[in-house]
């Protein structure tokens, strides 16, 4: 009986400490799967903040494209209407000046020229120069209006249109 009971009590001992062992194993397991899991959430956390920071940026920097994008679009149609406008003056002052002075003179010289002297009766000739010097002066006028920025309005448009007409009304006797 003596050895039937040391057999039965190594073998509960050795059952004892295996199962001690197994539990010790199952608990180290359990330790082990809880701190890969936390690294594991800690580490999409760290993903999702970078994701979320990576989607600011490209958002900031879309907005910063965009903004370039249309102040340089809107820098170049500024530009194109400035060199425009510049163009218009330019053209109408060398009109003005020149066209218009030149007419001048050719008036001033064809209406001395047709001063009545005495027994001396006015050439039709000349008359037509006048007439014709007249009308392209009012002619070199109405291109200056029309290149004149200033005149770019619907009241410049309004003045011009009645200055015309009665113009018009005048010479056609209406």
């Amino acid at each position: 009986y003596m050895g039937k009971y040391i057999e039965f009590k190594d073998s509960l001992q050795l059952h004892s400490e295996q199962f001690a062992s197994a539990d010790a194993g199952i608990e180290l397991e359990s330790m082990y799967q809880k701190a890969i899991n936390e690294n594991l959430e800690k580490d999409n956390k760290l993903k999702t903040v970078y994701l979320i920071i990576t989607i600011t940026l490209s958002i900031i920097a879309l907005a910063i494209f965009a903004l370039i994008w249309y102040l340089t679009r809107r820098s170049a149609k500024l530009n194109r209407e400035l060199a425009l406008k510049n163009e218009r003056e330019r053209i109408s002052k060398e009109l003005h000046d020149d066209l218009g002075s030149g007419l001048t003179s050719l008036q001033i010289m064809v209406r001395r020229v047709m001063n009545p002297q005495p027994g001396h009766k006015p050439n039709e000739t000349l008359e037509s120069i006048a007439a014709v010097s007249e009308e392209l002066i009012d002619q070199m006028s109405e291109v200056v209006w029309v290149l004149n920025n200033a005149n770019d309005s619907v009241n410049g448009l309004l003045a011009h249109s009645r200055v015309y007409m009665a113009d018009y009304l005048e010479k056609t006797g209406l």
